[in-house]
């Protein structure tokens, strides 16, 4: 089926607007600025023209490597694919990304309707295994509230304060929901700030992994706690811009292969002097979270696997 394609059809699919191609796949994409769109629910998917970048794991390519390795189509399907957005007339683009552009810039994002928090205080407490003094610290600091579905809302805020979006988890074990809140700016996570300023951020996936880890190593309480709410690089970079007297970073994400990729393509990608230290849960947990209802608390900090200058 390659061979069908000319090398000029092949030149063109490769140089095809993945912009349009996502809008006509329905595939949601938010506009970051300077051409860069990130392809929302991948998780650090970025696209700009006609090549993507993968901040999760450093992979890049063309538009046709996008269609293959991202959107598993078939070749010939991508190639399909590819040429219509090629046909495109150069001015019907730029309406329909002066559009796009528009409305996001309208769309602010809503912080979910608040209800009764009780659902989500027993979903944590009993079930995940929190300390009800863990919770009512994150709830106290406007860190957890419960929406009208009885999801756990964990609020993202900015630097100024203002909600940027929030990191749901549904409290029903039977039927397992966690995304983002519509509207939510992706670039920010969730927040725990210590009592005083610390050169120190440890980094997990989920706020709930990170609250069991303050209770499985309490003393990391006197530094930075960041959920990225999945594992997006660039929440990551967003919480370090805005935080300058951090420059040593603890990965503790999830004990899989994504995660660890995640931490090494940030580390090949970092192009100034933080110190980066990876670490997993012991044994065969598979987040931090599973460690704390499985083993209880610990009375030890567990030992980096892995510490390296970025960008060295």
């Amino acid at each position: 089926m390659i061979g069908i394609y000319t090398k000029e059809q092949k030149k063109r699919a490769r140089l095809s607007n993945l912009i349009d191609l996502c809008e006509r796949q329905g595939i949601g994409i938010q506009d970051e600025g300077n051409g860069n769109y990130r392809v929302l629910n991948y998780g650090g998917l970025i696209i700009k023209d006609n090549f993507y970048y993968w901040n999760a794991t450093g992979e890049t390519g063309s538009a046709i490597d996008f269609c293959v390795e991202i959107l598993k189509m078939r070749f010939a399907n991508a190639m399909e694919e590819l040429l219509k957005c090629s046909e495109v007339n150069v001015d019907e683009q730029r309406v329909t990304r002066l559009r796009r552009v528009k409305a996001e810039q309208e769309k602010r994002f809503n912080s979910p309707n608040k209800a009764s928090i009780g659902a989500s205080v027993v979903y944590l407490t009993k079930h995940r295994k929190i300390p009800m003094k863990i919770v009512r610290e994150v709830i106290d600091h406007k860190l957890l509230y419960q929406d009208e579905h009885a999801n756990c809302v964990f609020p993202c805020y900015d630097k100024t304060g203002e909600a940027r979006g929030a990191i749901i988890r549904g409290t029903n074990k039977d039927k397992i929901y966690k995304g983002k809140a519509e509207g939510s700016n992706g670039k920010y996570g969730w927040v725990i700030r210590p009592v005083k300023s610390s050169n120190k951020v440890i980094v997990f996936e989920a706020p709930i992994d990170a609250m069991s880890f303050l209770q499985l190593y309490p003393k990391v309480r006197s530094h930075y706690i960041l959920a990225l709410g999945g594992l997006d690089m660039e929440t990551l970079e967003t919480f370090l811009e805005e935080n300058r007297e951090v420059t040593d970073i603890w990965m503790a994400l999830d004990n899989d292969e994504p995660a660890r990729k995640a931490v090494a393509g940030f580390i090949e990608t970092k192009d100034v002097n933080y110190t980066v230290h990876a670490f997993y849960p012991t044994d065969d947990f598979k987040d931090w979270n599973e460690q704390l209802v499985r083993q209880g608390a610990l009375t030890f900090f567990p030992v980096p696997l892995a510490c390296r200058k970025a960008g060295k």
